[in-house]
């Protein structure tokens, strides 16, 4: 709808389609019911729904030298989002949401958020488009082609933190969406849960460039993921499958936080897009 302000904390987490209005209504009014059948809290995705993870490929002995320094993963492990994130509130699951009570409004949030921003928008993450549906799944069998980035490593993130562009160096990016999930605001950084959901996160998935190293590179940055996102404490790493914005699907690493933390006392983003959060108060990075 190109008469709507995007930017207006008034129209945030609400679906915006551009096309005729008979073409776009009925499928706009089936996403509106779908929605309104959802509890305000989703359920987590059963844990053992959650795709296995296919046997990572080795990365060469010689890379050690050539690898990327991590002395910004370090930093993140031990001043930002691996240890202080661990001395932050207690990561209990959030109990299961009771079923949604009929109302003629609106889906709204089962309490108000957490931080200081969180008052503007009060509606809930959109209806992803009919090439966005779906549980996230894995392409069992094949080797993730790349990650999936919804955070502070999307080439794209404002964040200005140390590690996005050491991590994003030999990777290209495409926009990407992760359905089946729900994007959170945990402290001060982004987390995913996997949810029994309709909605989707939007983020990057980055696979190595043409002409690089391939399979090695790949390898490389799942090591250097690992450190940055502080894995398996802190985040959970699966292999889930992924919509581009060109409507290709591809197997990528995707790292979360299903169960690890308390979803109620975390803010929502309602649209699924780490770049459309709430910027007041503290920086969300140091």
């Amino acid at each position: 709808d190109p008469e709507v302000d995007l930017k207006d904390d008034s129209t945030a987490g609400m679906l915006h389609l551009q096309g005729k209005s008979g073409e776009v209504l009925p499928d706009l009014v089936k996403e509106v019911a779908r929605l309104r059948k959802e509890p305000l809290m989703p359920r987590l995705a059963a844990m053992a729904d959650l795709p296995p993870i296919p046997e990572a490929p080795s990365a060469p002995a010689a890379s050690t030298s050539s690898a990327p320094s991590l002395s910004r993963t370090a930093t993140r492990g031990t001043s930002t989002p691996a240890a202080a994130r661990k001395s932050m509130a207690p990561r209990a699951p959030s109990p299961a949401a009771a079923p949604r009570a009929p109302s003629p409004g609106m889906k709204t949030p089962s309490r108000p958020a957490a931080s200081a921003g969180s008052s503007g928008s009060a509606s809930p993450p959109p209806r992803a488009p009919s090439r966005r549906k779906g549980r996230a799944a894995s392409d069992r069998g094949q080797i993730p082609t790349g990650f999936f980035v919804y955070g502070t490593l999307r080439p794209d993130d404002d964040s200005k933190a140390s590690w996005t562009k050491s991590f994003n160096e030999g990777l290209e990016a495409e926009v990407a969406y992760l359905p089946g999930a729900s994007l959170y605001i945990d402290g001060r950084y982004p987390a995913v849960c996997f949810e029994q959901t309709s909605c989707s996160v939007r983020g990057m998935l980055l696979k190595p460039a043409a002409g690089g190293s391939g399979a090695g590179l790949l390898a490389s940055k799942l090591t250097e993921a690992d450190q940055i996102e502080g894995y398996p404490d802190l985040y959970s790493r699966t292999v889930a499958t992924v919509l581009t914005d060109r409507g290709v699907t591809c197997p990528a690493y995707v790292y979360h936080r299903t169960g690890k933390f308390d979803r109620t006392s975390c803010q929502r983003i309602t649209d699924g897009d780490w770049l459309s959060r709430v910027r007041s108060g503290p920086a969300l990075l140091p």
